[in-house]
């Protein structure tokens, strides 16, 4: 990641964070951050898993939209909403530990933008990859 992001709109972004309070939940957290792109990372709690003990892709999928939802959050004026409009997500292995998810957002316009998730596990094997719309709504 580069350093692009205003240092105050960084440190407002990761201080605010804690108030989504279903990533709270689930245990994710912000590892870094820049402008148009986030890591985060989930760790691996008994009430995120199904029944077979990996994370449930309905976990993996609040991740990955949140480390889009912040990226693009870099983007934007404290004033916008953001607002998931639709994803895909393709899951390519199971996850038994801790998860990062690294997101890029790779369109932005005055009213919508697009962004990309990929999760892997401390190996660096791929968990899932994912494409997000958000709707940017003014104020």
């Amino acid at each position: 990641m580069s350093a692009n992001l205003d240092k105050h709109k960084k440190n407002k972004i990761i201080s605010d964070f804690p108030r989504f309070q279903f990533p709270a939940f689930l245990g994710i957290s912000v590892e870094e951050l820049d402008y148009s792109e986030s890591l985060l990372k989930l760790k691996i709690k008994k009430e995120i898993t199904q029944g077979m003990g990996y994370i449930h892709g309905g976990a993996i999928s609040a991740l990955c939209d949140t480390s889009v939802g912040i990226a693009l959050a870099t983007m934007v004026d404290d004033i916008n909403k953001l607002l998931t409009v639709e994803f895909k997500i393709n899951f390519l292995a199971p996850a038994d530990e801790d998860v990062t998810a690294r997101a890029k957002i790779i369109y932005k316009g005055r009213r919508t933008a697009v962004g990309e998730s990929e999760v892997r596990k401390k190996d660096g094997t791929i968990v899932a990859k994912s494409l997000f719309t958000f709707y940017i709504q003014s104020e």
